[in-house]
């Protein structure tokens, strides 16, 4: 499940990190590691934004889950999504 932000308390400025995920290109992020060890096969992701939760998906997305067609982002760095 991805969640959403509904309110700003400021609490983010002083908590310890926790739950916060880097989608960087670099080689030492998430989707680099996944797609070495084999557990998804693109290094890509998807964000599905909707009422009652969204959705992210790593490796690829998945069409079924989308009310309209997906949209897509071109990169404008080589060094970054």
């Amino acid at each position: 499940m991805f969640a959403c932000q509904t309110s700003e308390t400021g609490l983010f400025l002083t908590q310890l990190a926790d739950g916060i995920m880097g989608m960087d290109m670099h080689d030492e992020t998430l989707v680099d590691q996944l797609v070495s060890q084999g557990v998804i096969e693109a290094h890509s992701f998807a964000l599905c934004y909707r009422k009652g939760g969204g959705l992210l998906h790593l490796g690829g997305a998945d069409a079924s889950v989308h009310m309209e067609e997906m949209q897509y982002t071109k990169l404008n760095y080589q060094i970054g999504w």
